[in-house]
């Protein structure tokens, strides 16, 4: 069964035929139900492989012509492009290098600029004819924006997006921090911790601490005191939770000073054995000789599935908000120190 006998059956050309295969916007909705409708009659089934042919010599023509997508962000401290590019924590370099990789270019514009609301946001967007908008986290664990989403194809990173429900590329947190507390313990270690800042556990939707409950739950071991939620940074609270637990090992996004900290507990209690803390991201561990390890930030990789799937989304012409959400997840691993990290 081909596009020719489906044309002369619904009545129209054997173009109308193969934009309606490919989701063209400029195709109708009766006319592209009417046509759906007789293909499904005629057990019609694309040939997968001549897309992936397609593909292929797309790929391989020298094109003149590069579109745009856009990365917007808002960050009250990284406010400049030149400040994305060179942030530690960001996804924007690994999406450029993807997108280049697949024939288009990518502007950073950031949502937060001083004087810009959504609707000139959204107006810019619609003005220079973006075909794609990739979202990047957000420091506001319940962010919303209000943007013309039909005009555009759009991805997000993580959770912080709560609406709309984009589709998203987001870390494994919760396998992540199991599995890396499964090989801790097959290293020896016992008594697990874990340390987060509120505001960072509700933007993750407490996945890292679900991870840590379930591991220990299948453990028949109460560990609900295990984990301390820091409204704020504060010494003698961080003291008060580390004196009450000897702790063989705390994961968290720990700075040196949490460490100091630690240390002059274990001192002042005779402790036997050291501490050892975790990164749960490798990108901002610092002094790493300090660290037993860190979790993988993974941003090469969800930086170009982001990418991926939103190019997959323009070439179906699949724009506005999604009817059910899809998610890409990216599972970390634990690297110890002295091993090679991929992410």
């Amino acid at each position: 069964m081909n596009l020719d006998a489906i044309a002369q059956a619904a009545g129209v050309s054997r173009m109308t035929v193969s934009r309606v295969m490919r989701n063209h916007p400029d195709v109708s909705r009766k006319t592209r139900e009417r046509v759906l409708g007789i293909a499904s009659a005629m057990n019609y089934r694309p040939n997968p492989m001549v897309s992936v042919l397609m593909s292929q010599v797309a790929a391989a023509k020298k094109s003149q012509f590069h579109p745009t997508l856009v990365y917007g962000w808002e960050h009250e401290v990284i406010r400049t492009r030149a400040a994305l590019e060179k942030s530690k924590g960001g996804y924007f370099k690994w999406v450029k290098r993807r997108a280049e990789q697949l024939g288009f270019h990518v502007e950073a514009l950031r949502i937060n600029e001083e004087g810009m609301s959504q609707k000139r946001y959204s107006d810019i967007l619609k003005a220079r004819n973006t075909p794609g908008l990739i979202i990047a986290p957000a420091e506001d664990p319940e962010v919303s924006y209000d943007f013309d989403w039909d005009a555009m194809s759009s991805v997000t990173f993580g959770y912080s997006l709560r609406r709309p429900a984009l589709n998203r590329v987001c870390l494994d947190y919760q396998a992540g921090i199991y599995k890396a507390l499964k090989r801790l313990t097959g290293l020896g270690y016992r008594k697990f911790g874990l340390m987060l800042g509120k505001t960072t556990d509700d933007r993750i939707q407490h996945l890292w601490s679900s991870g840590f409950l379930t591991f220990h739950w299948e453990a028949d071991l109460n560990c609900k005191s295990n984990i301390y939620i820091a409204e704020t940074d504060s010494q003698d609270a961080f003291v008060q939770w580390f004196e009450s637990h000897p702790f063989e090992v705390v994961l968290s996004y720990a700075e040196t000073s949490h460490i100091e900290w630690a240390r002059s507990v274990e001192a002042r209690l005779n402790r036997k054995r050291a501490c050892q803390f975790v990164h749960l991201d490798g990108d901002f561990m610092e002094e790493s000789a300090l660290f037993l390890g860190s979790l993988e930030s993974c941003r090469r990789q969800m930086g170009e599935a982001a990418v991926e799937l939103l190019v997959a989304q323009i070439k179906q012409n699949e724009h506005g908000v999604p009817d059910r959400q899809r998610s890409v997840v990216i599972q970390p691993e634990l690297i110890l120190n002295g091993e090679s990290c991929q992410s």
